[in-house]
This record gives C-alpha cells, sequence and structure tokens, in this order.
C-alpha cells in the first residue's frame, strides 16, 4: 500500500486523522525542543534543524513548478530551478532541512503498463488542448521527459539532501527516517 492510499484511507474511515499544519510552527518547536543536545548539529539560527524527507515521485508536478504543473509542453527548466531556490531559501531561513528520495530502479515488471498508461494520459491531453483550446486539468499532468534526472541534478546543486534507491523500498526510507530523527511530508 502507498503512503497516499493509506492516507485516503485514514482521511475515509476517520475523521479529523489528517490536518493540514503548519511546518514553520513545528520546525521552530523542534529546534527549541532539540537544541538542548550538545552533539545535535546546529542550524541556520542556532537550533537544531528540522529534517523534512519529501517522496520526490509523488511530488514531481510541484517540484517541477510549485503552482504552475498545468504546462503541456515543459521545457522550463530555469523556472524550475529559480522555484527549487526559493523553496531552498525558504525552508533554510525558517531551520528546515530537506531529504528527497526518488526511485532509482528501472521496473521491468511495471514498464509496459507504466507506457499504456503514459500513451493514454498523452492522447486524452492532446484531446483536451485541441477541443477546448485550454489547459488540461492537473489530474493529467505529464511529466517532461528526463524530468526526474533534471529534478535530481537541479536538487543536488542547491545542496539538497537526494537519495536514488535502486528499487523504490518503503522499509528504506523507514530505516532512514527512524536512524536520522527526520519528520515525514506526504504532499
Amino acid at each position: 500500500m502507498a503512503i497516499q492510499d493509506l492516507q485516503r484511507f485514514l482521511e475515509s474511515q476517520v475523521p479529523g486523522a489528517c490536518v493540514p499544519v503548519d511546518l514553520l510552527k513545528i520546525a521552530k518547536s523542534v529546534g527549541i525542543r532539540r537544541s538542548n543536545h550538545r552533539s545535535a548539529p546546529r542550524g541556520l539560527y542556532g537550533h537544531v534543524p528540522l529534517t523534512l524527507v519529501v517522496d520526490g515521485e509523488y511530488c514531481l508536478d510541484r517540484l517541477y513548478g510549485g503552482f504552475f504543473s498545468d504546462w503541456v509542453c515543459g521545457g522550463q527548466w530555469n523556472r524550475m530551478v529559480q522555484f527549487l531556490a526559493v523553496l531552498m531559501q525558504t525552508v533554510q531561513n525558517n531551520n528546515i532541512e530537506l531529504a528527497v528520495f526518488f526511485n532509482g530502479a528501472l521496473e521491468q515488471q511495471r514498464l509496459s503498463e507504466w507506457a499504456r498508461h503514459e500513451c493514454s494520459l498523452r492522447k486524452n491531453v492532446l484531446k483536451h488542448v485541441t477541443v477546448k483550446g485550454t489547459p488540461p486539468p492537473k489530474v493529467w499532468w505529464v511529466a517532461p521527459v528526463g524530468l526526474r534526472t533534471c529534478l535530481r541534478m537541479a536538487l543536488r546543486h542547491l545542496n539538497i539532501q537526494v537519495v536514488s534507491m535502486p528499487f523504490f523500498a518503503k522499509r528504506i526510507i523507514i530505516a532512514n527516517i527512524v536512524e536520522d530523527n527526520k519528520h515525514v511530508f506526504s504532499y
């Protein structure tokens, strides 16, 4: 079960289980609580930084362009890097570190399923643009070719921790979170 499936299940079965939070307030309170430990590394303001683990595969459209995920053709790489730089500056100013996880594997068993899905998605997008003349709905967003590679390079350029695993195992992510005392953020 994916994290998103678990979140949907909790939202539907347990009212009030998933609530919006203010990450800046959490980072400040965690930093102040942890700053009592002398061995902990200090952040920008002398507090121990909050580390957020981001599922890069699930947040591709947001990492690519923030609120502009309805681009049809792609190619807005400068806009993506600018958005990531602003994101990085904001989290650094608020004593938060990011760790972005990506799937680093070519999953042969799912390749044909992925190809069919991408082909039908592209057909829907092109049909919508032809018929309506407007950008497609965000649920039909198609990642530009090479986005994952460019995104990883841009994140590394901005000194954001990037982890690509040989297979996308939730156990590895969870072990990393527990080992380094990180917090999870699912968009």
